[in-house]
């Protein structure tokens, strides 16, 4: 059964960040020939909760001391993803799924990457803790 220790990305605010830790996140996990649905989900995770915390939760705020952490762990064969931020609190667990019954050109800009996410994982947890989000996700390596 496949086992990884944690890892952990600390990352700056910027969207610059995305993609040098998701190059990162999928050599690292490819290395462990972790399979693609997991090295997907990470670099999904990453890029849309990311994407999300920047341009929504650190809006308007200095982010000279703020930060974002991922970190990455298989325990029994679970890929766990944790991702961790000190912008304002955000529950995307809150948000309503997207109506995907009305047409592509009618429907309203966001919502598809939380949705994918959850579509996507065996686990989706949100918490606020210690001045923290802390969204954790989780799928079942096959």
């Amino acid at each position: 059964m496949l086992e990884l220790a944690p890892k952990q990305w600390r990352m700056h605010p910027e969207n610059s960040e995305i993609s040098r830790v998701n190059g990162e996140v999928e050599e690292w996990l490819a290395g462990a020939d972790v399979p693609f649905s997991g090295i997907y989900l990470a670099n999904l995770t990453v890029e849309e909760l990311v994407t999300n915390c920047i341009k929504y939760g650190y809006a308007g705020m200095d982010t000279t001391d703020k930060g974002i952490d991922v970190v990455i762990s298989i325990v029994g064969g679970e890929l766990i993803i944790i991702l961790s931020d000190d912008a304002a609190p955000f529950d995307p667990l809150a948000q309503a799924a997207p109506d995907l019954t009305i047409p592509l050109e009618d429907r309203p800009i966001g919502g598809l990457g939380i949705h994918m996410l959850r579509q996507m994982s065996t686990g989706f947890a949100y918490a606020f803790e210690n001045g923290r989000n802390v969204v954790t996700i989780t799928k079942q390596l096959v």
